[in-house]
């Protein structure tokens, strides 16, 4: 990180202080708490706001300035707190192995489509990686960020998180949300998260979570084949669990 900061002024002629780093981490607290209550919500009332507005939402805030994004997000929370659209027939999933590659839109989409509720997802993990906050009022803030990493980072095939299973978190993240099932959705050639599939499977098979997989293409543009899996998940899960 030090070196980052060197490599930033000698491209803008900035010196990142202290103070201007612990205003950044209270900035980034405050998005990552509004996110995790939009998520929250989600998980109760998963028709207020659709998986598909949550992703774009979401990816906003890697366009434009977090204060920006803070504000969109205080407005949206605001407009799913009151109750709008009508719940459907449909269950709820996590939807986990996407992290390494943002999935087509179109994707999203057909899960929805399919019957699914999305009521946890790892699309944008970046803007949701370190659970709870990092420590804003340090003498080093950079030791803080260092310290959150180390110990709130969530659970990811691209962390090696020992003495804690991702395939436990991961159950346990499904019991939180109430889902009924768990769709595991990898690029192709993701090899951290295909080589830890099974580890997963496993425990959710041993958590009694259902589940399916499938892999897609960045650029696939037909989702027909996913969106019959799902369905046939949803439909599965409806008559037989």
């Amino acid at each position: 990180m030090e070196k980052v900061l060197d490599d930033m002024y000698r491209i803008n002629g900035i010196h990142v202080t202290t103070e201007s780093l612990n205003k950044a981490i209270r900035l980034y607290n405050t998005n990552r708490a509004l996110i995790e209550e939009i998520y929250n919500i989600r998980s109760e009332y998963p028709w207020r706001l659709s998986a598909v507005e949550t992703y774009y939402l979401l990816r906003a805030g890697l366009a434009i300035r977090v204060e920006e994004h803070n504000e969109i997000l205080e407005q949206v929370l605001g407009h799913i707190q009151k109750e709008r659209g009508e719940p459907m027939d449909n269950i709820r999933v996590v939807v986990t192995g996407s992290f390494c590659e943002q999935p087509p839109i179109g994707l999203i989409k057909s899960i929805e489509m399919a019957g699914c509720y999305i009521v946890d997802d790892d699309f944008m993990l970046g803007s949701r990686w370190i659970i709870g906050n990092v420590a804003d009022a340090t003498d080093n803030p950079l030791q803080a960020l260092t310290s959150a990493y180390i110990h709130q980072s969530t659970f990811s095939s691209a962390y090696y998180d020992v003495g804690n299973p991702k395939g436990k978190r991961l159950a346990d993240l499904a019991r939180h949300r109430a889902a009924d099932g768990i769709i595991f959705s990898a690029a192709s050639f993701c090899d951290p998260a295909l080589l830890d599939r099974p580890q997963m499977q496993k425990a959710c098979d041993e958590a009694g979570i259902p589940h399916i997989n499938f892999q897609y293409h960045e650029n696939t543009g037909q989702f027909k084949v996913i969106k019959e899996q799902a369905g046939t998940f949803s439909d599965s899960i409806k008559l037989w669990v």
